[in-house]
């Protein structure tokens, strides 16, 4: 599976404030884990073990990963180079309201 072209991730101010307040919890390196394993079965279909859909609603193209207590949203743009953008990275009680 190493076929997968590269991907950069990039992070909103709102994400990096969560992973510095709650570092032991989540870890950034575990949050770049799930976007890469969501981006291969968004972009490339392939079959992984984890919980990502699309959101609904505005902006299209959003989607959210479940992971125990967290919730990442995130965006993709496919290009020569695929760039994911974590929006978000809450508790699963703030990631609705």
């Amino acid at each position: 599976m190493n076929d997968f072209p590269r991907l950069d991730i990039y992070y909103s101010k709102d994400s990096l404030k969560f992973l510095r307040e709650n570092g032991r919890v989540i870890t950034r390196e575990r949050v770049d884990k799930f976007v890469l394993l969501a981006a291969k079965k968004i972009l490339r279909r392939v079959d992984v073990n984890i919980d990502v859909i699309q959101l609904k609603g505005e902006p299209r193209g959003t989607f959210r990963i479940k992971t125990g207590k967290i919730r990442i949203i995130l965006r993709f743009k496919a290009g020569a180079v695929y760039v994911a953008f974590v929006d978000l990275i809450v508790f699963r009680k703030d990631a609705y309201r």
